[in-house]
């Protein structure tokens, strides 16, 4: 009985975490993200890729976000 009782379980954590996973990757699409990593600073200002640490500060200050 126990045994079940963990399969059980543990089928539903899976799907609850695939459930969540496909909400953010819906989320994503329907913002136009297509890629990792991708960054949004304050709601105004995105970029997506690997970036060099000076676009980040020039984006934060961008955003008035002084460093």
């Amino acid at each position: 009985m126990l045994p079940q009782i963990i399969e059980t379980d543990k089928q539903e954590g899976i799907n609850f975490s695939f459930r969540e996973v496909q909400y953010e990757i819906n989320q994503s699409q329907q913002e136009g993200i297509s890629g990792v990593p991708h960054f949004r600073i304050n709601d105004n200002i995105e970029f997506s890729g690997a970036k060099d640490s000076q676009i980040f500060i020039q984006a934060f200050r961008k955003a008035g976000i002084n460093l």
